[in-house]
């Protein structure tokens, strides 16, 4: 019987899960499952308001994030109440900013290029990696960093 997986693929597989952007990334599609998830029970389930379950959902997925990014992400040192209400304010906050660059980097788009307009979902794809990338930096500056006072 042959092994299921070569050696080096299961090098490369450790490897590539340590790799801090790809943890990153697999976080942020659970938070993409949990916004989703949270947003369709509100709507369809108990008959919210869409755009006040949108808020809610929106939170709920940024809760579920800072969650685990603080823990496989980030490896956040905060320990103390205090210290952790300090921090998941600044992931709220960075989450914020991120979402505005997701949201104008759309509008942008659909604004510069036709293309957009006709397929809006490349300017959500555009968009969305524009933010992300926002909040990694958010994150590992802002939220999670490891310098005094940081």
């Amino acid at each position: 019987m042959q092994p299921l997986a070569h050696p080096m693929h299961t090098v490369m597989m450790h490897t590539a899960i340590r790799w801090r952007p790809l943890r990153f990334s697999l976080v942020g599609a659970l938070g993409f499952l949990v916004d989703a998830g949270v947003l369709h029970l509100l709507v369809f389930e108990w008959h919210a308001n869409l755009f006040a379950a949108r808020v809610v959902s929106f939170i709920a997925a940024v809760f579920a994030t800072w969650l685990t990014n603080r823990t496989t992400t980030f490896g956040s040192g905060a320990n103390s109440a205090g210290a952790l209400f300090v921090e998941w304010l600044r992931y709220l906050l960075s989450s914020i900013v991120g979402g505005a660059t997701n949201y104008a980097v759309f509008v942008i788009m659909v604004q510069l290029f036709t293309s957009v307009r006709n397929s809006p979902t490349i300017g959500v794809a555009v968009g969305s990696i524009a933010g992300m990338c926002m909040n990694y930096v958010l994150y590992s500056e802002f939220v999670f960093s490891s310098r005094p006072g940081g």
